[in-house]
């Protein structure tokens, strides 16, 4: 039986609208287990980026409780959250988000540093991830310096330096094109059959079919879930047409 590693129960998230209150998460118990590749899909304004950043500390919600790693954080404070952050999960974003005045080995090696690792290890794991991602020879490089694809490796990169328990991912194809955007899917894939923990927020079908586990939100509130068998290539196309069907059952 999987372990679960984030359980909401009855958690809310509304926002002032003027004089109404829009309920954009709307009492939701939900449970995501370790080793997962789990999707979360809707239709635009279903909650699924509200949800992703409500159960990985990116954001408060109204009323309810989330369980990370088994711990309550409904009333964490700040350094506590902080520590969830460095040691715990990590973030992968559509927007990318490296520091420009970083090269790409100085964005990675920067994250993973703190008073109890060596500084001398921390960059050697860097180098090794940055290689692992096909970087090694933009290591020296500024973001401005490199493509679009290459950024969103070395953000997956710095993601893995502290070795989260949880990647938490918004769109992070979003902004590539195709060709690019399958090669960030097949490094999350990889990642996720050696053992690692993904939640993914996608509006890409392609992008779905990496997960063993859809989860399809409408207004928000879990209108349904798809469990697949791990992904690989000779049962894509079964993949293909199973979330296909999924989906458009659900008006998508």
């Amino acid at each position: 039986m999987k372990r679960t590693i984030i359980k909401t129960s009855h958690l809310c998230k509304s926002f002032s609208m003027g004089k109404e209150k829009l309920d954009v998460i709307n009492d939701m118990n939900l449970e995501i287990y370790e080793g997962d590749f789990t999707i979360i899909m809707g239709s635009s304004g279903a909650g699924k980026s509200t949800l992703l950043y409500a159960i990985s500390t990116m954001d408060q919600y109204s009323q309810g409780k989330v369980e990370l790693l088994g711990k309550d954080i409904t009333s964490f404070k700040e350094n506590q959250i902080t520590n969830i952050r460095k040691n715990d999960i990590a973030f992968i974003f559509q927007g990318i988000n490296l520091l420009p005045d970083m090269t790409l080995f100085e964005n990675v090696a920067f994250n993973g540093y703190s008073p109890s690792k060596s500084k001398k290890s921390v960059n050697e794991k860097a180098l090794s991830l940055l290689k692992k991602l096909g970087l090694e020879k933009e290591v020296g490089k500024y973001p401005s310096e490199v493509s679009g694809g290459q950024k969103q490796r070395t953000a997956i990169a710095r993601a893995l330096i502290n070795k989260p328990k949880i990647i938490f991912a918004d769109e992070p194809t979003g902004a590539l094109n195709s060709s690019v955007g399958t090669v960030v899917l097949d490094i999350l894939t990889q990642l996720n059959n050696e053992g690692q923990s993904i939640v993914m927020v996608t509006h890409d079908l392609k992008a779905a079919t990496r997960g063993n586990r859809i989860i399809y939100l409408k207004d928000g509130r879990i209108d349904g879930e798809l469990n697949l068998d791990p992904f690989g290539e000779d049962n894509l196309k079964e993949r293909e047409e199973a979330v296909y069907k999924f989906l458009n059952d659900k008006n998508w």
